[in-house]
């Protein structure tokens, strides 16, 4: 049996609309990602660290006048779904909220749905708040229990609920450099935080160090309340372990039940074991090249 040669003949009714989406693309896409500006700040502050759940839909920016605000993100396509056009003709209708993808069909041809072009999302803000006279130097959600950290210009960490305005400084905790939230829907969450040994910090954009520091394991409970959660015993977080570091560490992730650490030298997984810090802290890959 011979091919059909309808869609042969069909093409040159699609070409316009091939034409009209390879233009709208032209400029917007990349291979891997595009980058759409979605915020701008319109007074003298500067953003110094940006933090994301993703689950809440809420963006967390930290400023370097010590302040933290709360933004909503908008913006995001919802999928229409659309009928061929009545007739067989090639009218365009939208498939995405606020203009964007069409569908059109053919007399002899199924419908062909057309791509969107991406919708680029923007910020609302919602609230403010200030924790620090110094800068805000890091951000790290903990969504399963709705909790902010921060590490301040001074080098302490403070815990804050996402509504409210309450802030709790971690104890024993000086000139912190990096932290890591587990991500995962554990209650209470796990909060990991690595301090350096220097007794100065140097100011804001300034965390380099050479020597060694700790890295301290918290559980951190569920906002609500002050006093009033049955985890921890009221209290917003509880140490659960520390360990001394040799080297300077430059970031940190949690991987399952452990921290993976990226320092100058390499990498190293810090993890439950024995002896009196409750964590051990063992070589994964060593880096010669000494860029984490």
């Amino acid at each position: 049996m011979a091919p059909s040669t309808d869609s042969q003949e069909d093409l040159p009714l699609l070409q316009p609309f091939r034409q009209q989406q390879e233009q709208r693309y032209a400029s917007t896409t990349r291979t891997a990602f595009s980058l759409v500006p979605v915020h701008t700040r319109r007074d003298a502050s500067r953003i110094t660290a940006v933090a994301m759940d993703s689950q809440a839909q809420r963006v967390f920016l930290g400023l370097s006048t010590g302040q933290i605000e709360e933004h909503q993100v908008l913006g995001q396509p919802t999928p229409r779904h659309n009928a061929p056009t009545p007739g067989g003709d090639a009218t365009p209708r939208s498939s995405y909220a606020g203009g964007g993808g069409s569908v059109c069909s053919v007399a002899g041809a199924p419908p062909l749905h057309l791509p969107s072009a991406p919708q680029a999302p923007s910020l609302r803000l919602v609230a403010g708040r200030r924790v620090s006279r110094h800068g805000v130097l890091e951000l790290c959600c903990l969504p399963s229990v709705s909790r902010l950290v921060a590490i301040c210009g001074d080098g302490s960490v403070v815990v804050s609920p996402y509504d409210g305005a309450a802030l709790w400084v971690l104890p024993k905790v000086k000139h912190a450099v990096a932290l890591a939230g587990d991500g995962t829907h554990r209650v209470p969450a796990r909060l990991a935080v690595v301090v350096r040994a220097s007794s100065s910090l140097g100011g804001l954009d300034s965390r380099t160090h050479t020597t060694g520091g700790k890295l301290f394991v918290f559980s951190v409970a569920p906002a609500g309340p002050p006093g009033k959660s049955s985890l921890l015993g009221g209290q917003p977080a509880l140490q659960l372990a520390q360990v001394p570091i040799e080297e300077p560490v430059h970031a940190a992730a949690w991987v399952g039940d452990a921290v993976f650490l990226a320092t100058a030298s390499g990498y190293k997984l810090a993890r439950r074991g024995g002896g009196s810090t409750g964590a051990i802290v063992v070589d994964v890959a060593p880096n010669p090249g000494g860029v984490p």
